[in-house]
């Protein structure tokens, strides 16, 4: 009984240096910047997938806001970045993103990551450091689109300039 009580008190005193020292919030940045030799550079979520912003509102857009949008079907194929528990300050960034436009919103019960004020999303056929292929599609009632590190949409080939109703 002795030395179980010392290895769980060894273990308890231990564990919080441990946990804390492991977050990845503190180790690497929550938005970075890859760079893609057909779009240039683009914003990349905390495990260096593509994240994109889905435009409904130019032409072949439902007008919809996009996370209303995006319903069950869509959000199979392109997930919402769900953060929590989240604050801004949670959102950090690497150099060359300004950490002013990292943030989120509310969806429901849940935070969505949010990068200049669009709601971020993945690509689910992408996986971790695979480049932007979901770019440009248009399905689910807009189109999806890949964020600059200013925060626009890298608006490339057919994708819709925002004036283009």
């Amino acid at each position: 009984m002795p030395r179980f009580i010392l290895v769980a008190l060894l273990a308890s005193t231990l564990a919080p240096a441990a946990l804390a020292s492991d977050g990845p919030d503190e180790k690497e940045p929550f938005f970075s910047v890859a760079n893609d030799e057909d779009i240039g550079p683009y914003i990349v979520g905390p495990n260096g997938r593509a994240v994109y912003m889905f435009d409904t509102q130019t032409r072949g857009g439902d007008g919809l806001p996009p996370l209303e949008s995006c319903g069950p079907r869509c959000r199979e194929a392109w997930p919402p970045l769900v953060v929590a528990p989240v604050t801004t300050k949670n959102l950090s960034v690497s150099d060359g993103l300004d950490p002013n436009l990292a943030g989120s919103v509310t969806d429901g019960d849940k935070l969505v990551a949010s990068y200049n004020g669009h709601p971020l999303f993945y690509f689910n056929r992408e996986g971790e450091s695979e480049g932007p292929s979901g770019h440009g599609i248009h399905t689910h009632g807009g189109w999806w689109i890949a964020l600059a590190p200013n925060g626009n949409a890298i608006r490339t080939g057919t994708i819709p300039s925002e004036t283009d109703y």
